[in-house]
This record gives structure tokens, sequence and C-alpha cells, in this order.
């Protein structure tokens, strides 16, 4: 399925349907309309309505599309809550024990050969869980490597990362040119 597609199936599912998603885009059932048509030059949905559209409605679709177009996977991360001063390493044993619960979702799906619905979605939800547990462990890291440093030199390493990016898109610009 294709981006527009996508966005025009999101719109017919949401309550409402296109009036109401209009009135929540600050747009006229027109211009949406146009939009949503994709045959006009002048109308075209842009990527922060795309973005209103899916968080308003809760429907992935057109990231989902986007996702199959960029021969991705898309993972929904399991809800994180916040942990204050975790120790890093009970972080790196959440990692180990996500990790464990992988092996045996895969290898309780393989034995047989097969891979049922089911079994898929419960190796997905363990790769959820083990990616934010991986993500957690970055940040529980990442604080105690900035605890120890002067607020200088962390915005110091800031400034320093984002003139790296601006070079590589500096030189990526002049190499298309």
């Amino acid at each position: 399925m294709d981006l527009m597609t996508a966005a025009r199936g999101l719109v017919r599912r949401f309550r409402g349907g296109e009036p109401a998603m209009a009135v929540l885009l600050g747009k006229s059932k027109g211009v949406l309309s146009n939009e949503l048509a994709g045959k006009h030059e002048f109308a075209k949905l842009g990527l922060l309505d795309a973005q209103a559209m899916t968080d308003e409605s809760g429907d992935l679709s057109i990231l989902e599309a986007w996702v199959v177009h960029a021969r991705c996977m898309l993972l929904r991360l399991p809800e994180h809550r916040a942990r204050a001063d975790r120790p890093v390493l009970v972080g790196l044993s959440a990692v180990a024990k996500e990790f464990s619960d992988v092996v045996v979702a895969v290898s309780d799906a393989v034995k047989d050969n097969d891979v049922s619905d089911n079994e898929l979605e419960a190796i997905t939800q363990e790769l959820g869980e083990l990616v934010s547990e991986i993500n957690s462990l970055y940040g529980d890291v990442r604080a105690l490597n900035e605890s120890g440093q002067p607020m200088e030199l962390r915005r110091s390493a800031l400034v320093g990362v984002v003139a790296k990016a601006r070079a590589r898109e500096r030189a990526r610009r002049s190499a298309k040119a």
C-alpha cells in the first residue's frame, strides 16, 4: 500500500471521517480532500499533517506503509517508566533477562519448523522489550558518563556532535551538486 492510500484509509476510518480530521488539522474539508486526492500540484499532504493524523487517530497505517516502502521493520516499544538513578549493572541484568526471553520465544516458535501468527506476535513483543531495555541501559550509562563531567565539557561535546553533523550535511550537498 502506498502512503496516500494509507492516508486516505486512515481518514476514512477516523471517527467523524474527513470533516472531523480536517477540523483537527485546522483545514477546510475541501483542502484536506484535495490533499488526499493527490491530483493537484498545489495541494500536498505534509509530513507534519501525516504525523498529526497518526497521533490523533492512533492508526499507524501511514507509518506502516512508509516502513514497507523503506524495506524496514516497525517495532512498537512498550511504555517505559523512568528509572531514577538506576545502577548500570541492574540495567545490564535487565537487558540479559530480556535477551533470554527472546531466545526462549524464538526457540519455542521454531521447534516445529513453523511460526504461527501468535508466535510471531510473542517474538515481536519480546524484541520490543529487549530494545526498550537496551535504550534504558544506554541512558543509564550516558547519565553516569555525564555525571562525572563538568557542564562545560558536556556542552562542548554536544557542540562537537552538531558541528560534525553539519559538516556531513555540507559534504552530502556538495557531492550532489
